[in-house]
């Protein structure tokens, strides 16, 4: 979905999370602080972040979708 997002002309950016969200999204793993450490989510693999996609701090476990007026 945000790959879909992305791509739409009308996206002028998509903010995600610096923890969970990169590290399940991005990287295919679990968060480096969790229980089991960076290790890789089963059925999941790295992703090629679009530009647009943008980690911040303060969307720890969300994600929002900025549109072009």
């Amino acid at each position: 979905m945000i790959r879909l997002e992305a791509a739409n002309s009308s996206t002028r950016a998509i903010y995600i999370g610096q923890s969970f969200i990169e590290d399940a999204l991005v990287h295919g793993k679990f968060p480096r602080d969790s229980v089991t450490g960076p290790i890789e989510i089963p059925g999941s693999y790295a992703w090629e972040k679009p530009a647009k996609v943008v980690p911040e701090r303060e969307h720890m476990d969300h994600w929002h979708i900025s549109l072009w007026n």
